[in-house]
């Protein structure tokens, strides 16, 4: 647990540092541009991440993976690098060129009458840079470089958010896109400045008879599908809040995402580690021993970080955003639930991929990626923007116990009973924030007070002073 920890606790620190920059951003671009212009971002944003999955996303899993295999073999490391940048690299550069020439076809089937074309055309001109980012920053995770991904985000955080300040105060929600090409081109200088340290950068044609490019194409092929599959949603969900509702509801369901995004802060960092760690050939027992250390670790740190999400939601809407985002404080907790469940998953999502049960995973994840999508489209009229939380929720409820059981009977995987107890006092914290999440200041207090009494519960007795030291010397 060592290890992990010290990646999470790296990482995580590093997250919540940028957090209190993202705080200050937000509530700046909350109060120029509104929830209209986060309606805005948000559409063109979910076409673009959807555009990706043709180019870097795909690969991300299978780079990362095989980065972490190959460990120590030069020859191959520079190899699968090669590949990866080329296929990413050449994709996006032709999608760039199909964009800009298809631009008005796009915008009436896939975007808004709202769009215009100036920001679709900033946005556009980002995409080669974003792709070839996704790849650098897979390297470097793979060859588990943690301090220098901390380094190059802290830098890129900075860019972004000074750019930010500077292109909308003079140009308002025009500038906002200026600022995404800016802080975006300044980002991928930054991760070659440390990738050319390690790999010579060149674009190569691909020989498909290498048997690393076939690994890389075969694990990528279905991560292709998979995220072809949660783009498609991200981008459906988002059309079908547009459609039902409004821009500004869209605007606010982008607002849920994002804050949903940042209750796995933790989780986020101890995933730096345990992906590229279960990726590698290891023992059932010590498999086992990881899985379960990390799913300890992710239950006390998401139960907590949800109870305050959940109890003071409100204010955390304030200081972040503005009060023309405070009605998403009633169904918020939808969110932080589907949250929860995904800081879950991961680590059977996780081993699975380790494990590389390609077609199992990819069938587990097709039958997940359709109750998603379903329930909002069904539900909608009705809840509104907590339909798509509720989606999440389903979707993460019929899975992770189908891929528990499949790591059960095929990889031995076994959940041990202080991981168990974990889950019931994580459901027993969650569960009492949403019963006082209306209640005086007071109460909530005594609750968080409660919950931590609960949570440390979790933590065996010789860990206590373990931890504080892996803490410090992180």
């Amino acid at each position: 647990m060592k290890k992990l920890i010290q990646s999470a606790s790296l990482i995580g620190t590093t997250e919540i540092a940028l957090v209190f920059v993202s705080i200050i951003r937000n509530k700046y671009l909350a109060v120029r541009i509104g929830p209209e212009g986060f309606g805005l971002y948000g559409v063109l944003n979910s076409f673009f991440i959807f555009a990706s999955v043709f180019t870097a996303s795909w690969l991300a899993n299978a780079t990362i993976k095989y980065i972490a295999e190959y460990q120590g073999n030069k020859e191959s490391l520079q190899k699968l690098y090669n590949y990866t940048l080329s296929i990413a690299s050449v994709s996006s550069i032709f999608l760039t060129l199909m964009f800009f020439v298809f631009q008005s076809i796009i915008k009436k089937y896939f975007l808004s009458s709202d769009v215009i074309f100036l920001y679709f055309a900033l946005f556009n001109a980002t995409f080669v840079f974003k792709s070839v980012n996704i790849v650098f920053a897979n390297v470097l995770q793979g060859l588990k470089l943690i301090k220098k991904i901390v380094r190059i985000r802290i830098i890129n955080s900075a860019i972004e958010f000074i750019s930010i300040i500077i292109f909308v105060y003079f140009f308002d929600l025009t500038g906002f896109f200026i600022s995404i090409v800016f802080s975006t081109i300044f980002s991928t200088i930054v991760y070659w400045s440390e990738i050319r340290k390690v790999f010579t950068t060149k674009i190569v044609i691909p020989q498909f008879g290498n048997r690393i490019l076939k690994k890389l194409l075969v694990f990528g092929g279905a991560a292709f599908i998979l995220n072809l599959l949660s783009m498609l949603s991200n981008y459906i969900l988002r059309v079908v809040v547009l459609r039902e509702t409004d821009l500004a509801t869209t605007g606010l369901l982008q607002v849920s995402l994002v804050l949903m995004g940042m209750l796995g802060v933790v989780n986020r960092g101890s995933h730096f580690y345990f992906f590229p760690n279960v990726s590698r050939k290891m023992h059932i027992k010590e498999r086992n021993s990881e899985t379960n250390e990390y799913l300890r670790f992710t239950l006390l740190t998401s139960s907590f970080i949800s109870v305050i999400a959940i109890l003071f939601v409100p204010t955390l809407i304030l200081i972040l955003y503005s009060s023309k985002f405070l009605s998403l404080s009633t169904v918020f907790y939808w969110f932080v639930i589907a949250g929860f469940l995904a800081n879950l998953a991961n680590a059977f999502h996780t081993n699975m991929m380790g494990l590389g049960f390609v077609k199992s995973f990819t069938g587990i994840g097709i039958f997940g990626w359709a109750i998603l999508v379903l329930t909002p489209i069904i539900a909608v009229g009705k809840y509104g923007i907590s339909s798509v939380a509720m989606g999440y929720i389903l979707s993460y409820l019929a899975t992770i116990p189908v891929l528990y059981w499949y790591l059960y009977k095929i990889a031995l995987l076994r959940i041990h009973i202080k991981v168990i107890t974990c889950f019931l006092i994580s459901i027993i914290m969650i569960g009492g924030a949403i019963y006082f999440m209306s209640s005086t200041l007071l109460l909530k207090l005594v609750w968080c007070l409660t919950s931590l009494g609960l949570a440390s519960v979790m933590i065996k007795k010789d860990e206590y002073q373990r931890l504080y030291d892996m803490f410090r010397k992180a």
